[in-house]
């Protein structure tokens, strides 16, 4: 029974104290997560204070405390409250100074409360941190010691204030440090071994710590420290046995890039307190390409540029020149440019009148520092084309392609040749030939069984010419494309006969190659070499009438549009009667000429008269072209 009176005993404390605090006011301001904004000079800290308060709460006397590196307090009423009694909005402003720093924010209320979740930290602005890890020696040659440097990469100076470089056990070595502007420090476990190895290194810039954490050659993470809890960055490397004694540098300081370290180039292996080695230069603007057309009224040059400097945006000058016949360059334009990170620019220059190549030169002008880009420009006919091929040869023989030369030709550097996926590159030669082969047992056979003369090129390396058929690229070092075309099996069918071109000047299509009419002619003109091409099948007569008796002759001229006809021309008498065939066989493409001189097929002088001419062209297949009647007339 005694318990039982214990027990209600305590109920009723309980139930008096409940019904007691719930009629006293609580006051409870809740905090919410903390952002940060930035503008060019001031912090913004942004949060939602969630009033749960059980009565109303007078805002006026409600305040938060802004913690500035934690030692200077900034308060600031919250008169931007909304009447809502549930959310509140507030937002503080502060001076950048260092801009990483942490910063904590804590609501203050003079009355009785129970307040929630009244704190609230951040750390802000890591990604424009202004001191940055930017070299590492972490596997230094004997008697060298390890070491790492600092970059103040903003133009103001900076303190720091029990930094640390922390290891991934845990272990810490701090360091505090005056920086100025655009400066470095290194920071390492032996000061003067480290001198010894760089007397030009400035020593008020090279701090030896006490507590120095070793930096394992087979690889770790470091851990940069700002203050305490206030993490920098981090910077993992990996071992390389193959780079001993040489440092790690960050390429490019003001770059976020995870790909942004290289071993050092530098011929001392690091580069101490001064720029890495492979750090871009402040102003640096290159031209990556230039792509060069033409149409009716100008040349037009698309030019891509590129900042690969650290300033940005740069402003520079574009002057183009062009070289004249007596090989010197002449003024064209001038242009000013402001360039970001990379830019396509279009200008339009006037159109020269010289034959085959112009050359022009591109010069950028920034302060005291110009970049030059010299390209050619093929304007005409190309001066070299892919003239003979050997796809099919007989078996166990090599597979080869002639190129043929028009006309000299500038380009030093010698031309590229593209065959499906594969590009052999062709050197400058001096004779009208060039053969093309896949080896040296290939070269010695083609140049033995051929009889080709020891002047004449044999280039090897020629990987993939396809019985097939397969695209062909011939173009220069600076992209001018002399030819690009599909060669087919249906050029020469046959096997062990090679394709030859028709005319040199044409167009390299289909209509302008054909079976060579022997075997193949490497290093000598084609069997059916035309210098013009005729767009009609036809035929004529020129010098008739005309006298045998004084040594004169009549030509019959056939022009042949098609690949490959075979040609009928034969000469009678007035009553039906052959004289004489002409003409009896195949022919490709072109102009042919066949001359009578008036004699018969047993080789005797014809009277004089009238001889009746009859001629037909017919293709391949039987199909006649040309069926032609004409007189020839013979006079005394």
């Amino acid at each position: 029974m005694k318990n039982l009176h214990i027990f209600l005993f305590f109920l009723t404390c309980l139930l008096f104290c409940f019904k007691f605090f719930s009629i006293l006011p609580i006051y409870d301001m809740n905090l919410n997560k903390l952002n940060t904004s930035r503008s060019v000079s001031i912090h913004m800290l942004h949060t939602v204070i969630h009033d749960l308060s059980t009565f109303n709460v007078d805002k006026s006397s409600l305040k938060t405390n802004v913690l500035y590196l934690k030692k200077q307090s900034l308060y600031y009423n919250l008169t931007t409250l909304n009447d809502n009694k549930i959310n509140g909005v507030i937002i503080t402003k502060m001076p950048v100074r260092n801009i990483q720093n942490a910063h904590e924010t804590q609501n203050s209320y003079p009355q009785t409360s129970f307040n929630t979740n009244k704190d609230k930290n951040i750390n802000f602005d890591l990604n424009n941190i202004p001191v940055i890890i930017n070299e590492i020696q972490f596997q230094p040659k004997s008697p060298e010691p390890e070491w790492i440097e600092f970059f103040n990469k903003s133009d103001k100076p900076y303190q720091l204030i029990n930094s640390y470089i922390q290891n991934p056990a845990g272990k810490k070595m701090y360091f505090s440090v005056e920086l100025s502007a655009n400066d470095f420090f290194i920071i390492t476990n032996n000061l003067d071994q480290f001198l010894q190895i760089h007397p030009d290194c400035n020593s008020q810039k090279v701090f030896q710590t006490s507590n120095w954490v070793a930096l394992p050659n087979a690889g770790t993470t470091l851990f940069f420290y700002l203050s305490d809890d206030l993490l920098a960055e981090s910077i993992t490397y990996k071992a390389n046995s193959g780079k001993h004694g040489l440092s790690l540098e960050r390429i490019n300081p003001f770059s976020d890039e995870i790909n942004n370290w290289s071993y050092s180039t530098s011929e001392i292996g690091s580069t101490p307190l001064t720029r890495n080695s492979q750090t871009p230069l402040d102003i640096n603007i290159i031209i990556n390409s230039i792509k060069i057309t033409q149409d009716n009224e100008h040349v037009n040059h698309k030019i891509h540029l590129k900042n690969i400097g650290l300033f940005k945006p740069v402003s520079t000058n574009l002057v183009i020149s062009v070289k004249n016949e007596n090989n010197n360059y002449l003024f064209l334009n001038e242009f000013n440019i402001s360039l970001d990170v990379e830019l396509e620019y279009m200008i339009q220059t006037s159109i020269t009148n010289n034959f085959g190549y112009d050359f022009y030169n591109y010069k950028l002008l920034f302060d005291s520092i110009s970049y030059e880009y010299y390209k050619s420009y093929l304007n005409n006919n190309p001066p070299v084309i892919i003239n003979e091929i050997m796809s099919n040869p007989i078996t166990d023989e090599p597979k080869w392609l002639e190129l043929f030369k028009l006309r000299d030709f500038i380009p030093e550097k010698g031309l590229k040749l593209f065959s499906h996926n594969d590009s052999l590159h062709i050197p400058l030669f001096e004779s009208d030939f060039s053969i093309i082969t896949q080896s040296k047992s290939d070269s010695i056979f083609i140049r033995e069984k051929y009889a080709i003369p020891n002047n004449i090129q044999i280039v090897r390396g020629l990987k993939s010419l396809n019985i097939s058929g397969a695209n062909l690229i011939l173009k220069d070092y600076d992209d001018n494309i002399y030819e690009h075309f599909a060669y087919t099996n249906q050029f020469s069918p046959n096997k062990g006969i090679s394709a030859e071109r028709i005319s040199p000047i044409l167009p390299p299509d289909a209509q302008n190659w054909t079976a060579c009419l022997s075997i193949s002619t490497p290093a000598k003109i084609n069997s059916v070499y035309m210098d013009i091409m005729p767009t009609t099948n036809s035929i004529k007569i020129q010098n008739n009438p005309f006298s045998p008796f004084k040594n004169e002759n009549c030509i019959i001229i056939v022009n042949v549009q098609a690949n490959q006809v075979r040609a009928n021309i034969t000469i009678f008498d007035i009553k039906g009667r052959e004289i004489i065939k002409l003409a009896n066989n195949i022919y490709i493409s072109g102009s042919h000429s066949f001359i009578w001189n008036g004699y018969d097929k047993q080789n005797h002088i014809v009277n004089p008269g009238v001889y009746p001419l009859y001629a037909e062209i017919f293709d391949l297949s039987g199909e006649k072209l040309v069926n032609s009647k004409m007189l020839v007339y013979i006079g005394k």
